[in-house]
This record gives C-alpha cells, structure tokens and sequence, in this order.
C-alpha cells in the first residue's frame, strides 16, 4: 500500500477568481460582451469583474507588465478565447465529477440496504479517527506547541459532516416530527436519494495554539497529509475488493482491524 501511495498520480488544477466552481453556460456568452467592452461588469461569485479584471487574471503577465499597448490590444481576443477556454473544462470538469459521483452513490450505497451506508461512515469515521490520533501526529513540535492529535481529542480540529446527506436526514427527522396532516402538505421535501459524502476538517483558529499564521500552517498541512492517506487506504481497499471480484464492499466485510466504531 505505501509503494502504491508513492506511485499514485497527482495532478494540480491552477485556480481563476473568474472561474467559479460550477460556471453558467451564460457567461460564457457574456464574455464576449466584456471583450468588447472591458469596462462592462458582471457578477461571478460574489464579485465583480470588468472586461479589464480578466484580461489581468488570464493573460501573459509579463506582457502586461511590459505595457506595450499595441500588442495588447492583440492579445484581447486570444486572452478571452483562453478565459472560454478554461470555462468550457471547468463545465465539463464538474459534469464528469457529479456523473462519477453519481455512478458510484448508486453502486456503492442506493443499490445496496441502508445499513451498507452506515457501515461506510463508520469506517471512514473510523479510519479517519485513526490517522488523527496516530503515533506520527501525538508529538508535540520542538518549540512546544500541542500536536494534532492533542488538538484533535480537545476539540479544536472538529470532523464536520456536511453536505446533501445531513440535510437529508434532518428533513427526514422533521417531517417525522409534524403531525400527519402537516407531513402530508411538506411531503414534497421529503429525500428520497442520497448525495455525494461531504465532510470537512475544520481547525478552529481562535483558539490560542493556531493564532500564529505559521503554526496554523503546520498544523493544516499535518492534517491534510492525514486525511489523504486515510482516504488513500480507503480507496485502496474498495480497488482490491472490486479486483477480488467481492460481491460485498470493504466496509460490510469482517475485518480484524478495527475499523468499526460508532457512528
């Protein structure tokens, strides 16, 4: 498994203010207004960005800096074709996500009884509770600020489920709370497929040890560091499943490991 770590692709997307997460297919159209007027606005995000804003954000910058007004006025177009460009893979990008995504809840989870869901996020619980309290994150750093595995069982690095799921069940736990004839109106709220896993490891930076900039730093890199080989494992051993031809996920196999703990 650690060579298979070592070995395992990795890949960097560089990141654009202007590029949001999910683009709507209408800025795309709206660009070409912002190419011929760069002093037009449009919202993205939350912000505000003019025809000059992403002519900054997505041409060469040594060739702005060097200001050379006759071959910017060139670039225009091909700066914009490249804005396009990266908002057409962005789209696409995040289409072939929510369709992997999708794929794998229905085959992992939708397709199988809601206990194979519960045994899932206790071992992900289970494994990620692990690689936060393991021996290699329990030592304190040499200028005597706590480890992560002391700020984790204090509480101040908090394992967070969030998403579609959560929402779900609370839907799920009010409506079973109404009475019938109210139930009845809401029914149209009521879930009825679950979403992707969505957690969030989340550092709480009032407190007095993760004040400083750099030991926040320290800190969020450990656990990064943590959380993937945990997820790592994970995925390792739903690959090996599926290559043994095993009719059962990892998770609802008995294992020795001690993997389960209560959710």
């Amino acid at each position: 498994a650690a060579d298979a770590q070592r070995r395992a692709p990795r890949r960097l997307f560089p990141i654009w203010r202007s590029v949001p997460p999910e683009p709507h297919p209408t800025l795309v159209a709206e660009s070409y207004e912002l190419e011929n007027n760069p002093g037009r606005t449009v919202m993205i995000e939350r912000q505000l960005f003019t025809g000059a804003d992403l002519l900054k954000e997505h041409e060469d910058d040594a060739l702005w800096q060097r200001g050379r007004e006759d071959e910017r006025a060139r670039e225009v177009p091909i700066v914009f074709r490249a804005f396009r460009r990266r908002l057409l893979r962005q789209m696409e990008r995040r289409k072939w996500t929510a369709a992997l995504t999708d794929f794998t809840i229905v085959q992992l989870f939708c397709s199988q009884p809601p206990a194979a869901f519960v045994s899932a996020m206790k071992r992900l619980l289970g494994d990620l509770d692990g690689a936060l309290v393991s021996s290699g994150l329990d030592t304190p750093h040499v200028n005597g600020q706590p480890s992560v595995s002391s700020l984790y069982r204090d509480g101040f690095i908090k394992l967070i489920f969030k998403g579609g799921n959560p929402q779900a069940l609370m839907k799920l736990r009010c409506l079973d709370l109404l009475p019938q004839c109210v139930r009845k109106i809401l029914e149209i709220i009521r879930p009825f497929s679950l979403s992707d896993i969505d957690m969030m490891l989340a550092l709480d930076c009032e407190a007095c040890c993760l004040r400083d900039a750099c030991e926040f730093e320290r800190i969020h890199r450990q656990c990064t560091v943590a959380v993937e080989q945990a997820l790592h494992r994970l995925v390792l051993d739903v690959r090996g499943c599926l290559g043994r031809g095993c009719s059962l996920p990892p998770w609802q196999q008995r294992s020795g490991r001690g993997h389960q703990r209560g959710l």
